[in-house]
């Protein structure tokens, strides 16, 4: 094996691991944001409740280019405002990890409509439409798992590093 050969050896057999490194911590960072956002879906099942008023419904549609053609995409944007102990908070988030459609949240959730918001009682700015946990919940969890997973295969996998000794 000449030297050139070897140097190539050394460049492409590391980058694997740094692969593997790299799919490792986008996993326990997508794990930990599961955890978090699990947390919070169980915990605010307890939360107490106040009244609200939905003050923005927008849905945004935008084109996207697949491999199958353009698809369009669908997103939303849910604002709210709610008092607590004569403080005025605002909100946004509907569920936390919830898997709802665009359509379905800004038809739900209109503007002026009075609605029961749940907030965390040590934190009143943190608050939510739909509390408790669902199916995203764990969907998140999961995947987290799954990614941490693909980087043990990929290490796994890779060969061996080249000894410095042969060359």
């Amino acid at each position: 094996m000449t030297y050139e050969k070897t140097q190539q050896k050394k460049i492409k057999i590391p980058a694997l691991k740094i692969t593997a490194l790299i799919v490792f911590c986008v996993g326990v960072s997508i794990l930990i944001s599961g955890v978090h956002t699990f947390h919070l879906a169980l915990n605010s099942r307890n939360w107490p409740e106040t009244s609200g008023t939905v003050t923005q419904s927008e849905l945004r549609n935008r084109l996207a280019g697949t491999s199958e053609g353009e698809k369009t995409i669908s997103t939303y944007t849910i604002a709210y405002e709610y008092t607590v102990r004569g403080n005025k908070y605002t909100g946004s988030t509907v569920a936390f990890g919830k898997l709802i459609s665009p359509e379905a949240a800004v038809g739900k959730y209109r503007p002026g409509k009075n609605i029961t918001v749940f907030y965390d009682a040590k934190r009143p700015s943190k608050s939510v439409l739909e509390p408790g946990s669902n199916m995203g919940n764990y969907l998140g969890l999961l995947f987290g798992i799954v990614i941490m997973g693909l980087s043990f295969l990929i290490k796994k996998n890779s060969p061996p590093l080249v000894s410095r000794a042969g060359i």
